[in-house]
């Protein structure tokens, strides 16, 4: 009899658990709303502090409006040297290190011609993509910009159409 009670009991409580699992709550439901506005005013949080009006001239000197600072440490001399020198290496050898946004690499001239004339249309007049063919891969580049940032605006507006493009190193002549 105690054997028969033990089993109902285990049965009972074995069912109550796997009820009490399957409640509502415990499954995830993914939501649709989306939080768009994250521009709060957290001013109000921020502590607030008055600095004294002797503060400023605290040692005594008087405060000087508008003037740029003195540096011990000014390395622009030094710099321009250096910048000097890059230069004219790059004048000799013709080359100059930036970026070109890839947009299309592949075997398919067809392809390649059609994403050019896209990006034609795409970047304006301004900008013609050319076609480079290294055996046995087409390459449709565009654009020549020596800092990466510079290339963003039209990288992200060529994204959007074609989300595989990237922003590769590349050399280009000097123009002189």
């Amino acid at each position: 009899m105690a054997r028969i009670l033990n089993t109902i009991l285990f049965i009972s409580l074995a069912f109550l658990l796997g009820a009490a699992s399957c409640n509502k709550k415990a499954i995830p439901v993914k939501s649709n709303v989306q939080v768009t506005d994250l521009s709060d005013d957290l001013s109000k949080y921020r502590p607030k502090y008055e600095a004294p009006k002797d503060a400023l001239n605290s040692d005594g000197q008087e405060v000087i409006q508008n003037e740029p600072l003195v540096s011990e440490y000014d390395i622009s001399e030094k710099l321009n040297v250096v910048l000097d020198t890059v230069a004219a290496r790059n004048k000799v050898l013709g080359l100059l290190q930036g970026y070109t946004i890839l947009v299309y690499s592949g075997n398919s001239r067809t392809e390649a011609d059609r994403i050019r004339n896209r990006l034609y249309d795409i970047a304006g007049g301004e900008q013609v993509p050319p076609l480079q063919y290294v055996l046995p891969t087409y390459f449709v580049k565009i654009g020549q910009f020596h800092e990466q940032i510079e290339a963003q605006p039209l990288y992200l507006k060529i994204r959007s159409y074609y989300p595989d493009a990237t922003i590769v190193p590349e050399k280009f002549e000097a123009k002189q």
